[in-house]
C-alpha cells in the first residue's frame, strides 16, 4: 500500500466550485516552504492548494472547479498525437518538480486525481507539500494504466508497440528494485518522447514455433487480451471510409492505410501493423493483406496454426467486402473500398496516418451510470428526467450552462455524500457521484 492511500479524500462541491480534499493524520507535517512555493504554478501543471488545520490534524484543499478526471477523459476517442502531447504535459510536470527541488514522489500520480481542462487543453497534478516523503508514488505504473484504459485513436501501430515496451521494460526493472522510483526519472520520459517516432525500420521476425493446439472460438477473455493490444481509429476527412479496414468483434475498426499491411505477435518488428503480442498461438510474422491488380489478398505467412476466410484454411485468398477471417481464432470482418482508392492504396499514395471513422457521433448531450448494473441513461436534451430516477429533473441554466440537478419529491438525494432536501438544487459536474433512494449513479458529460 502506497504512503497516499493512508490519506483520506474527498471531492466536495461549495458555491459553485469543486474541491478536492485531503485529510491528513495529526502527525504528518506540511512542509510550509513548498506550500508557499505552489502558489500560483498552475501555469506549470500544479493545482492550487490551501492548507487548514483541523482538530484531528491538516487538510489540503484543492480547486478543480471545471476541470475533469483524467480517468474518465481518456475513456473518450482522442488522436494519438494528443495522447502523446497528454504524456508530454505530464513529463514536464515532472521536470518542473525535479527541478525546483520538489520531491516527484509528492506528486499525487492517479488517473482518478489528475485533471484536464477541456478549455485550455492542460492537465493538472495534485502536489501534496509534506515533510514525510517515505512514500513511493509509482510513475510508471500510472502511465501503464493510463496507456492500457485510454481509447487511442492509432495513426502508427508501430509507436504504440514502441511505447508499451518501453514501459513494460520500466516495470521489469522496477520489479528488480527495493525503489519502484530509482530506474525512472523525467529525463527517461523525455528521452523517448524524442526519440519514439524516429525508430529505424526493422526486418520483420521469422514465424513463431507452436505446438498445434486445436482450434476453438475466441473466448471473451482472449477477446479482452486482443482488445488491449488494439487501437481504433478515426475519421480522416481526405479519404474518409474509402480506406480498406478490419473490424473486430468489439466493433472497433483498424485502417488498411498501405499493403503489405502485415498481422503477427512480435511487436517489436517494424513491419507488423497489428501486433497481437498477448496471443501465443499467433506466429511472429503470420499474415499478410496484399494488395495486387487493385485487388486486396490475404496471404499466410507460413503460421503455425493458420489463416482463415470464411472458416476455411487459406495460403492466399483474395479478399471480398464483408468477409470474416481469422488470425489463429481471433475474428475479424474485412470492408473493401473501390477500385479507385485500392490503386492509391497499391502505389503509396495513402499516408500510414490516415484513418478510418470507427464510430459516429453520439446526439446525446451527457449519460448517467448506474456504479452497480453498469447500465446507461442517456440524457439528449434538458429538462430531463427518467422514471429510474423518480424525483428528480437535471436542468441547464443560462448563461453559463451549469447543470443543475433537482430535488422535485424524492425522499432521499445526495450528491457527493450531501443530502439535498425537496425543492433544493446544487450544480453538478462530469464525473460528479449521487445516489437516489440507496442507488448509486455517476453523471458524465460528453465531450
Amino acid at each position: 500500500m502506497s504512503y497516499f492511500d493512508e490519506f483520506q479524500l474527498k471531492t466536495v462541491f461549495r458555491q459553485e466550485n469543486t474541491y478536492l480534499i485531503f485529510l491528513l493524520k495529526r502527525k504528518e507535517h506540511i512542509n510550509e516552504n513548498q506550500l508557499q512555493f505552489l502558489e500560483n504554478k498552475s501555469e506549470n501543471g500544479l493545482l492550487n492548494v490551501t492548507w487548514t488545520k483541523t482538530g484531528t490534524g491538516n487538510r489540503l484543499v484543492f480547486n478543480i472547479s471545471n476541470l475533469v478526471c483524467l480517468s474518465e477523459y481518456i475513456k473518450s476517442e482522442m488522436p494519438q498525437d494528443k495522447f502523446f502531447d497528454i504524456i508530454s504535459q505530464f513529463q514536464k510536470i515532472m521536470e518542473f518538480c525535479s527541478n525546483s527541488t520538489m520531491p516527484v514522489n509528492n506528486l499525487l500520480c492517479s488517473l482518478n486525481h489528475i485533471y484536464y481542462d477541456p478549455l485550455s487543453k492542460k492537465i493538472y497534478a495534485a502536489y501534496l507539500p509534506v515533510i514525510n516523503s517515505s512514500h513511493s508514488t509509482n510513475i510508471v505504473k500510472f502511465l501503464y494504466d493510463m496507456n492500457k484504459k485510454a481509447n487511442v485513436i492509432i495513426s502508427n501501430s508501430n509507436v504504440m508497440s514502441k511505447y508499451q515496451e518501453f514501459l513494460e521494460h520500466h516495470m521489469l526493472i522496477q520489479k528488480k528494485c527495493k525503489n519502484k522510483n530509482a530506474c525512472f526519472s523525467h529525463n527517461d520520459l523525455y528521452n523517448f518522447l524524442h526519440d519514439i517516432k524516429n525508430t529505424p525500420a526493422q526486418h520483420a521476425a521469422p514465424p513463431a514455433v507452436h505446438k498445434e493446439p486445436e482450434r476453438v472460438n475466441s473466448t471473451p477473455a482472449v477477446q479482452e487480451q486482443v482488445k488491449q493490444n488494439f487501437y481504433p481509429v478515426q475519421q480522416n476527412p481526405a479519404y474518409s471510409s474509402d480506406c480498406a479496414f478490419l473490424t473486430d468483434s468489439s466493433g472497433s475498426r483498424y485502417v488498411i492505410d498501405h499493403t503489405p499491411f502485415n498481422i503477427g505477435r512480435n511487436p517489436k518488428s517494424q513491419n507488423i501493423d497489428l501486433s497481437l503480442s498477448s496471443i501465443p498461438e499467433v506466429s511472429g510474422f503470420h499474415a499478410s493483406i496484399l494488395n495486387e491488380n487493385n485487388a486486396f489478398y490475404l496471404q499466410d505467412n507460413n503460421s503455425t496454426n493458420g489463416t482463415f476466410i470464411n472458416k476455411k484454411r487459406i495460403k492466399k485468398q483474395q479478399l471480398n467486402d464483408q468477409d470474416q477471417i481469422y488470425i489463429y481464432n481471433i475474428p475479424f470482418t474485412f470492408s473493401c473500398p473501390d477500385a479507385v482508392t485500392r490503386t492509391c492504396i497499391a502505389s503509396g499514395a495513402v499516408s500510414q496516418t490516415l484513418c478510418v471513422s470507427s464510430v459516429s457521433p453520439a446526439s446525446y448531450a451527457a449519460y448517467i451510470k448506474n456504479i452497480k448494473s453498469g447500465s446507461i441513461v442517456n440524457v439528449a436534451s434538458y429538462p430531463f428526467s427518467s422514471d429510474e430516477m423518480d424525483g428528480i429533473v437535471f436542468e441547464r441554466h443560462d448563461p453559463d450552462n451549469s447543470i443543475f440537478i433537482k430535488n422535485i419529491s424524492c425522499g432521499s438525494l445526495s450528491v457527493e455524500n450531501e443530502n439535498v432536501a425537496p425543492g433544493e438544487q446544487v450544480c453538478i459536474f462530469s464525473g460528479c457521484s449521487f445516489s437516489v433512494c440507496s442507488s448509486c449513479y455517476t453523471f458524465y458529460i460528453k465531450d
